[in-house]
C-alpha cells in the first residue's frame, strides 16, 4: 500500500515539474489542446491573465483593440466586425498567432499587419473591398502559411498568378468570386494539395483545368455549385489526383433528361478510374483552429 502511495506521490511531483517546464519556458498549447480551451471576448480581458488568453472572438460590438497587442500567446483570433473601418494593427504584436478569421464589410486599408505574422498556418479573409494580387503581395511574407480561404472579393475578375508566391501553400477555398479568367501560371503551386471552389458562378473550368496541370501534388479536388456545363474529362489525366468531390446540377444547364445526367456521371467515373469521384452533398472546407 505505501509503494501505492509513494508511487502516486511521485506521479504528481512529476507532473507539476513537466507544469512548471512549460510555464518558465513559455511552452505554448499545441494544436490538439487549443479546441479544449476557453474562448475569450475583449470584455474579459480587462480581469483576465493576458499570457493565458490562447483563443479569442472580437466582434461588432467591440471598440478598444488595446488590449488585444498585450496577448502574446494568443494562438487562434476570430474577427466578424462589419462596422470596422481599418485593419487592427494591434494583431501584429501576437507573434505567436496561429489562424486567424477576418470578416469585414467597410476595411479599405491593406492589412499590412499580417506580414509580421511568421507563425501563421490557417486565413479566413471574407467579404473584402481589396484586390487579390495586393493580399497576395502582403502574404508572401508569411512563411508558414498552408491553409487559405478567400470569399466574396468583389473586385476580381482575374485570378491573379501572384498566388505562386504562397509556397508553402497546401489547401486553398474560394468561394463567391466572380473571376471569370485566370492570369498565366495562376496555379504553378507545387506544394498546393486540395483545392475547394464553391459558388464561382463564372468559372471556366476549361482554363482552369490547364492550369491544375502544373500542381504535382494536386490530390483533392471539391467542385460545390459553380454551375459547370461540363465535368471535365481532362482529370482523368492527373496522375496525383485521389479524389473529386463533385455537387453541381449539370441536368440544369447542359442534360435535359436525368437519364443523360446519369450516363455523363457513369463516364466520368470511367474516365476518373484512379481517384474516388463522388456525386454527393456540399463539403465545407477545412477547418480552422477558431473559435
Amino acid at each position: 500500500m505505501n509503494k501505492i502511495k509513494l508511487g502516486m506521490v511521485c506521479w504528481m511531483l512529476l507532473c507539476s515539474s513537466i507544469f512548471a517546464q512549460k510555464k518558465k519556458h513559455n511552452v505554448l498549447p499545441t494544436h490538439q489542446e487549443i479546441p479544449a480551451l476557453k474562448v475569450y471576448t475583449m470584455s474579459e480581458l480587462d480581469t483576465a491573465d493576458l499570457s493565458k488568453v490562447y483563443r479569442l472572438k472580437i466582434k461588432s460590438t467591440d471598440k478598444d483593440f488595446s488590449k488585444l497587442a498585450e496577448c502574446e500567446n494568443l494562438m487562434t483570433l476570430s474577427i466578424t466586425h462589419h462596422s470596422l473601418k481599418t485593419f487592427p494593427k494591434e494583431i501584429a504584436a501576437c507573434k505567436n498567432l496561429v489562424s486567424l478569421k477576418f470578416e469585414s464589410y467597410f476595411v479599405e486599408e491593406l492589412p499590412v499587419a499580417l506580414k509580421e505574422l511568421k507563425n501563421l498556418r490557417y486565413l479566413d479573409l471574407s467579404n473584402q473591398r481589396w484586390r487579390l494580387h495586393d493580399v497576395f503581395d502582403i502574404l508572401k511574407d508569411v512563411p508558414n502559411l498552408e491553409y487559405l480561404a478567400l470569399s466574396f472579393f468583389p473586385s476580381d475578375l482575374i485570378f491573379s498568378s501572384k498566388i505562386n508566391q504562397l509556397k508553402n501553400l497546401k489547401e486553398l477555398s474560394i468561394k463567391h468570386l466572380k473571376v471569370e479568367e485566370l492570369e498565366k501560371d495562376a496555379f504553378k503551386m507545387p506544394q498546393l494539395q486540395t483545392l475547394y471552389i464553391s459558388f464561382c458562378q463564372s468559372l471556366k473550368i476549361d482554363a482552369w483545368v490547364n492550369e491544375w496541370k502544373k500542381m504535382p501534388n494536386f490530390q483533392t479536388l471539391i467542385l460545390n455549385y459553380n454551375k459547370l456545363k461540363r465535368m471535365p474529362e481532362e482529370l482523368g489525366t492527373f496522375s496525383s489526383l485521389k479524389k473529386v468531390q463533385f455537387t453541381e446540377v449539370l441536368k440544369d444547364t447542359e442534360f435535359e433528361t436525368q437519364a443523360l445526367y446519369d450516363e455523363h456521371i457513369k463516364e466520368m467515373r470511367k474516365k476518373l478510374h484512379q481517384a474516388n469521384f463522388v456525386v454527393g452533398m456540399y463539403v465545407s472546407d477545412f477547418k480552422f483552429l477558431e473559435p
